[in-house]
């Protein structure tokens, strides 16, 4: 009997113990998903299990690691955020019983979704632009990733247009047509592989037609100029517009079939403004394009260079000092000027170009006067400063030179040009397209003091420049002016009368004053330069004062 109950139990005890082992087994349906940057890994739970071991490698390795390393989790899931977008990887899993470890499920292949951007809106519409806007997903990082996105037009089978690429959530769209419908899209662009696209769409505001894009302008002469755009769709002619820059009253429209117009009649040595719109086939018309300019040259001296890639960046004589980049044909009609000496020496000039980034040319620069007033600076005695040579890294520095003024001149207003040219051919003041830039300013020629007497017996500048000792000054405002002055006289002084007289000594402009002391003078019909005011009181004593017309 005791043999059989010894018999009985050790059977028992090997079933209970083979039910035991049984118990760890290998997890069933392992499975992985992802939603809004978290990863997780699912499995079957296993009756008897204390914890699971899941281990991940990429798809490019060969060991999984030590037996012992992975993430040991004690529920039949395991989350991880963060995990790179668009990134492949294997993982497995195995159960860890009281005193025995399954074997792991069969490798399990998971990428990582690379997710799609979404609050597609569209911003600042009009009828040529718009802001396409859009919302990053979760666990978007710009480190890693940024946005590809295109557009075209709706309904169309049109290829997609690349806006490009960015690590923002925006981004312009320009030159488009008017009342017209376009599809944009967007992807988020991971490590690996682009997210899905997603679409929009929205319709550019209604405008007659479209508005003249790329315009251009050539040919520029003493008083012509070639401007051009391009053609628009709908349009049947155009109106073109242009004014000297500065006046308010637009000249034209000029109607014109084609895109494109030769103005003539203009006025020399002139920055004009100019703009086109399109004249639309339902009988409409387009809104103006954006404005631009050209220039004008010399009747008889005319000079401009290409100053894509050098200009003259600064110069300074007198009472001028101008700092500037390349400009629409170079820099004319200057409200700058400054007063020379006739005889005067030491005039100095200085002058140094500016180049595009990483550029440095060798160099020349002159400067002219026309002492004549023939509008050419080709006569003899009008080279004041001869071409200078720069070369080398210095040439981006300030240059001096040092002049005497003719003493031949004539007392008056004169213009003066300022040349900088690339190395390599001579420098003329009356060449036209070569590399480089022209300045023209105004200057006035004035006699020495002491010298100048009129001819008609006005008074000398001795005489109107001026003040009495021991009296308090005239206030000018504005000054310069386009030719309205408001004049204040102090209290102590009882203005009688004034004169205005020129350069030359001319008296200009007079009247009486009885004692007021703030009045009005307008010499805006008189020649750009400078003047000279003189207040009398009723013993002829003076105050005086310069005036500037720009």
């Amino acid at each position: 009997m005791k043999k059989l109950i010894t018999l009985i139990l050790l059977t028992f005890c090997i079933a209970f113990t083979e039910r035991s082992n049984a118990q760890c087994i290998t997890p069933a349906n392992p499975a992985a998903g992802y939603n809004s940057d978290v990863t997780t890994f699912t499995w079957d739970a296993v009756p008897g299990a204390v914890s699971y071991r899941v281990q991940l490698k990429s798809t490019t390795s060969s060991s999984w690691g030590s037996p012992t390393s992975g993430y040991l989790v004690t529920a039949n899931s395991l989350s991880l955020t963060g995990v790179l977008q668009s990134l492949s990887f294997y993982w497995r899993v195995c159960t860890n019983c009281s005193s025995s470890q399954s074997a792991y499920t069969s490798a399990q292949t998971f990428t990582v979704p690379c997710p799609e951007p979404g609050g597609l809106t569209t911003t600042n519409i009009t009828g040529t632009s718009a802001i396409l806007n859009w919302t990053a997903a979760a666990g978007y990082n710009s480190r890693v990733s940024n946005f590809v996105i295109s557009f075209k037009k709706a309904n169309t089978n049109n290829p997609w247009i690349s806006l490009g690429q960015t690590s923002g959530t925006s981004i312009n769209i320009s030159g488009l047509q008017s009342n017209t419908v376009y599809d944009w899209c967007v992807n988020q662009k991971c490590s690996y592989f682009l997210s899905n696209p997603v679409i929009s769409q929205f319709t550019t505001l209604y405008v007659p037609c479209d508005i003249p894009i790329n315009l251009s302008s050539s040919g520029m002469t003493s008083n012509q100029a070639t401007l051009g755009w391009n053609s628009v769709n709908g349009g049947s002619s155009y109106s073109v517009r242009y004014k000297p820059t500065g006046t308010g009253t637009w000249l034209g429209p000029i109607i014109t079939n084609t895109p494109g117009i030769v103005l003539t009649g203009l006025n020399s040595e002139t920055l004009y403004d100019w703009n086109v719109s399109a004249n639309c086939n339902n009988g409409n018309a387009s809104t103006n394009a954006p404005q631009k300019q050209f220039t004008t040259y010399s009747s008889n001296c005319m000079s401009y260079g290409v100053n894509t890639a050098e200009w003259i960046d600064f110069f300074s004589l007198g009472t001028i000092s101008r700092t500037s980049g390349a400009e629409i044909g170079g820099y004319y009609k200057s409200s700058l000027a400054t007063d020379l000496v006739i005889a005067s020496a030491g005039n100095t000039v200085a002058i140094s170009p500016g180049f595009t980034a990483g550029v440095t040319i060798g160099e020349y620069y002159a400067v002219y006067i026309d002492y004549n007033r023939n509008g050419s600076y080709a006569d003899a005695g009008e080279t004041v400063v001869a071409p200078v040579l720069w070369t080398g890294s210095s040439s981006t520095a300030n240059h001096t030179s040092t002049f005497t003024v003719s003493s031949n001149a004539v007392a008056g207003p004169a213009k003066m040009r300022v040349i900088l040219r690339r190395a390599g051919s001579s420098i003329n003041p009356c060449n036209t397209g070569f590399f480089g830039e022209t300045e023209d300013y105004d200057i006035t020629l004035v006699a020495a003091v002491n010298n100048l007497v009129n001819e008609t017996g006005n008074k000398s500048i001795t005489d109107f420049t001026k003040t009495e000792k021991n009296t308090p000054a005239l206030t000018i405002s504005p000054n310069p002016s386009d030719g309205l002055f408001i004049v204040e006289v102090p209290d102590s002084f009882k203005g009688e009368k004034y004169e205005i007289l020129n350069m030359t000594g001319t008296i200009m402009q007079q009247g009486k004053l009885h004692g007021i002391n703030r009045f009005n003078i307008n010499i805006d019909s008189k020649a750009k330069g400078a003047y000279y005011l003189t207040v009398y009181d009723v013993k002829l004593k003076k105050l005086s004062a310069k005036l500037i017309v720009q």
